[in-house]
């Protein structure tokens, strides 16, 4: 007889893990592809300079930063690599309402992940055969204190009193001591630190003083690299990019030359199911895709997953429908983190729409004469405001739009930025399917790849919305914890009914109240059962402070180790996702 655990194991043939920060090591240096840009991002993190790695999530920052590592452990001609991520961040964002000293335990907390990054990369040296004998091959702290210390400060608890010791004892200038000299026992002439998951946009408080660290831990032999978000990441008041890094863009445009080249390394090195997706549909897919490999990967595993519903016209409709619908509704979620910018991100997305409305019936008219539209160029004008322009870079941010750095003129007073709005959302609304009924992908892409006007669209932001609109743009200031009144102004500290000091609400806290019910990467049966038998377990955060999840999960009728390492780790790819 066949276990239910049996069926869960067996059901998904064609998994396919689509984040860096889950692969094994060994799958990101066999299965990496480095052509073209790529290879120069790696390069770049590697050089002896400080950068910043530009791009979205899923356009593969993570996953070439973890090749540079390796490569780096491999090559002695290259720099020691320290690598570390910024993930967790959101779970240190209470303290900035809890504790007067936020600041200085996130300064810490850098240090802490630091100084594992050591242990990292001088574990992986010594795994590939390194002289294991180095006298100066050591840190100052033990590495199981470093890690209770990490995880303590990520739960908003007290340190022990031996742990604070440590803490307190943490300094940039031994940190960088050790750093020097491990290099040196390694036999590396200098040290290149990676700094993941940089953009810290939700706990913006945190962003200048990790900026400070950045610039402080630059030296003559150590090469500070970050991974940024575009448009959105705010450098403070003492960071200034053009001095202090250099910009290096992760997103590879659709317009590169080599673009179709490009995903489809990605696609054969990461997919061993390759070739069950036909190659016209695959073809598609890399352009719907957006120039995020996560988005390909995530495109042609749900296609074959799809392989008996029907023809390829109905699976392909499906699969692009199910994944724009889940990048706008992870576009959308930054309400639940960042609640003052509802407003910006739901007119943000009747933005998008708009301007992708607005392709669809250019492209209707100029594939009659053989060109196509991708461009939308939107005129610097009084009406480009703060609002406006954080409304743009919240959907550059999401990559629902593909900004480029430098806007362009035109004449006097006529300057535009020009933006390219997902190609899968073009795709999906039959901007390249030149008016016919039928179904070819090989002519969409035809189409795509058919020359450009010689100007883009031209719009503004007021024909896109409409003046009133723009003028009703706004923060959603929270309102007063305590008595519930709304604020005067976003500049006041307390509150005017009341008196009681005025703070945010917490992105971390509004993920644990966050009912596991309404999870939606658990299944609709997972949901329902959680929601009729996990009663006392209710809350993201009723789950996380359980001892062993596992066992407790297993008390449910018909969920065994399988699936209960299934919901497990759904619910935990959720939170990292929301506080990411």
């Amino acid at each position: 007889m066949i276990t239910l655990d049996q069926v869960d194991a067996d059901e998904d043939s064609l998994a396919l893990e689509v984040r860096a920060d889950q692969l094994p090591i060994d799958v990101i240096e066999t299965n990496t592809s480095i052509d073209g840009p790529a290879r120069t991002i790696v390069n770049e993190l590697l050089v002896h300079a400080a950068k910043l790695i530009v791009g979205p999530r899923g356009c593969g920052k993570t996953h070439l930063m973890r090749f540079a590592w390796v490569k780096s452990v491999n090559d002695v001609s290259q720099p020691l690599v320290v690598y570390l991520s910024f993930n967790k961040y959101l779970h240190l964002e209470p303290l900035l309402r809890t504790r007067s000293n936020a600041l200085d335990i996130f300064h810490g907390w850098i240090l802490s992940l630091c100084y594992l990054g050591l242990y990292e990369a001088i574990e992986e040296h010594q795994k590939r055969e390194t002289p294991k004998e180095v006298d100066d091959l050591w840190v100052e702290y033990l590495k199981e204190d470093l890690i209770a210390i990490v995880a303590r400060l990520e739960r908003g608890g007290a340190l022990q009193t031996d742990h604070q010791e440590i803490f307190d004892s943490l300094s940039l200038v031994q940190l960088k001591q050790a750093i020097d000299r491990i290099a040196t026992a390694l036999h590396r002439a200098r040290t290149v630190v990676l700094l993941d998951d940089a953009a810290l946009t939700l706990a913006p408080e945190y962003l200048p003083n990790f900026f400070d660290f950045f610039r402080a831990i630059k030296s003559s032999t150590i090469s500070p690299k970050a991974s940024v978000y575009p448009g959105t990441t705010e450098y403070g008041p003492r960071f200034h990019v053009a001095h202090e890094a250099d910009e290096v863009s992760a997103w590879i445009s659709v317009e590169h030359p080599n673009y179709s080249q490009l995903m489809e390394s990605i696609g054969t090195k990461r997919m061993r199911e390759y070739e069950v997706v036909p190659p016209d549909i695959r073809e598609l897919f890399k352009y719907s895709a957006f120039g995020i490999p996560r988005a390909y990967l995530t495109l042609l595993r749900d296609f074959a997953k799809s392989a008996d519903d029907g023809k390829s016209q109905s699976r392909f409709n499906t699969t692009i429908e199910k994944f724009m619908r889940n990048m706008e509704a992870e576009y959308v979620s930054l309400i639940q983190k960042a609640p003052k910018l509802g407003t910006l991100l739901t007119t943000g997305q009747v933005l998008f729409h708009k301007m992708c409305a607005e392709l669809v019936e250019e492209n209707n008219k100029l594939t009659q004469i053989g060109e196509k539209q991708l461009l939308i160029g939107v005129q610097e004008s009084t009406e480009r405001n703060a609002y406006v322009e954080r409304m743009f870079s919240l959907l550059v941010e999401a990559g629902l739009l593909f900004g480029f750095a430098t806007p362009v003129s035109h004449g006097k007073a006529r300057t535009y930025e020009r933006f390219i709005p997902h190609l899968g959302a073009l795709i999906r609304d039959r901007a390249f399917s030149d008016s016919s009924r039928g179904f070819s992908p090989s002519k969409i892409v035809e189409v795509i790849r058919l020359p450009s006007p010689k100007h883009p669209l031209r719009r503004s932001a007021s024909t896109l919305l409409g003046a009133d609109v723009i003028s009703h743009l706004k923060l959603d200031l929270s309102p007063c914890q305590n008595c519930q009144a709304a604020r005067i102004s976003e500049s006041a500290k307390y509150c005017h009914s009341c008196g009681s000091k005025l703070t945010d609400a917490s992105a971390f806290e509004s993920c644990m109240k966050i009912r596991l019910s309404s999870i939606p990467t658990l299944t609709g049966w997972q949901r329902r059962k959680l929601h009729e038998e996990f009663a006392d377990v209710s809350t993201v955060g009723d789950f996380m402070s359980l001892r062993d999840p596992g066992t407790e999960l297993r008390r449910i009728y018909r969920v065994g180790p399988v699936r209960a390492t299934q919901i497990h780790q759904s619910i935990e790819a959720y939170v990292d996702e929301f506080l990411s």
